[in-house]
């Protein structure tokens, strides 16, 4: 049996991944969830430009949602001296390729105390 040319490359359901969810590559692009929170010290508009940073490098591989900054809020407990940090959130979509780009480059970043990715729910698929 030889694959032709005309054939689709995924089933009707390939585990609630469509056509238009994967990127150029074939990989999927799965919904992602970042949060960030910064260092107290530095400025606010200093903040968000580090912000807009994180957002062009996903941008570069994925897509951008949404972007949610919280501003300055006390820490339930203290972290590495700190009481307090600028909480932000990014919604993007992406390869697992690009989650972990992005999860060392934040490991490595000095003014980021703290940085969680977390994958969204897919509302359309009740299995995941």
């Amino acid at each position: 049996y030889t694959r032709l040319a005309y054939e689709p490359l995924l089933p009707v359901d390939a585990g609630g991944l469509s056509r238009e969810r994967l990127s150029e590559g074939g990989a999927s692009l799965r919904s992602y969830e970042l949060m960030m929170i910064h260092r107290p010290e530095m400025a606010e508009p200093d903040v968000r430009t580090q912000i807009s940073e994180v957002e062009k490098a996903i941008a570069e591989e994925g897509s951008v949602t949404d972007t949610d900054f919280w501003g300055k809020r006390r820490f339930a407990y203290e972290i590495d001296r700190m009481n307090e940090g600028y909480y932000s959130v990014v919604g993007f979509e992406g390869t697992t390729e690009l989650i972990a780009r992005l999860d060392r480059a934040l490991s490595l970043a000095d003014n980021v105390v703290r940085h969680k990715i977390m994958r969204r729910d897919d509302p359309t698929n009740p299995a995941i």
